[in-house]
């Protein structure tokens, strides 16, 4: 990018408007790919991120729900009473 520049302002200096244009033209296009490739960029990253975000919720509800069938089922626990009530709660907070 940077040897494009300085050819923009040789050619301002020496007053070449034909090599001004190319040069302006080059120079756009090398920003304007640039821009689109960024964008693509920022997408695949977005994209990405919410695959691995999924990905966790999903682990973390399938081991509550794990959790919360072995201590009911298997332990008759008293104090599972009280995290399969909240159990609605938490479930409300992931799909946030």
């Amino acid at each position: 990018m940077f040897p494009h520049q300085g050819s923009i302002f040789d050619h301002v200096i020496s007053q070449d408007r034909a090599g001004f244009k190319a040069n302006v033209l080059t120079y756009l296009y090398l920003n304007a790919a640039q821009g689109c490739f960024g964008a693509l960029s920022g997408i695949m990253f977005s994209l990405v991120g919410r695959k691995i975000s999924n990905a966790v919720r999903n682990q973390l509800f399938c081991s509550i729900v794990v959790q919360d069938i072995a201590c009911e089922l298997i332990y008759k626990d008293p104090c599972c009473e009280s995290f399969s009530k909240s159990l609605p709660l938490i479930l409300t907070e992931l799909q946030l």
